[in-house]
């Protein structure tokens, strides 16, 4: 790395080729992420992402989210689940009760960029902290991970 920091022309080299000199969420091929990862101890607000795990390359029975539980500000938070990169079979999220003020961002859309599937949805604002409980349906399974909105 020093040897392309002493050399501009080698840089701008290597960002003409994709690559990147920044610190970030990454997906799994180095390519940047929206936001920030959601935590399950930590209330986030503004965009934030979960990441979900299933296929081939991943080697599981099931889907599982990463984090399990995510932990939202509610009326300020852009929540986006990230499918597997490459991963061609699709994920759909099913909720067992609407989320406050739910509207859909870009409702299962494929990003060409990362090379994989991606739901956003805008979460509205509560009067209290409420949970809720949703699905994550692939051909490998289902899994029913938690997201807590707090007001």
């Amino acid at each position: 790395m020093r040897i392309l920091l002493k050399h501009p022309v080698a840089m701008l080299g290597l960002l003409a080729l994709g690559g990147c000199v920044c610190l970030g969420p990454r997906s799994d091929e180095g390519r940047m992420l929206a936001g920030k990862p959601c935590k399950d101890n930590a209330t986030e607000a503004g965009e934030v992402y979960v990441e979900l795990i299933y296929g081939d390359k991943a080697m599981v029975a099931k889907p599982s989210a990463k984090p399990n539980t995510c932990k939202v500000k509610g009326g300020k938070t852009a929540l986006t689940w990230y499918g597997p990169e490459d991963q061609a079979s699709p994920f759909t999220l099913e909720f067992e009760q609407p989320l406050p003020g739910y509207r859909p961002i870009l409702n299962s859309e494929w990003d060409r960029v990362l090379n994989r599937q991606r739901v956003t949805a805008k979460i509205g604002g509560v009067a209290e902290q409420s949970r809720h409980k949703y699905g994550i349906r692939t051909e490998w399974g289902y899994e029913d991970p938690e997201i807590i909105i707090d007001k």
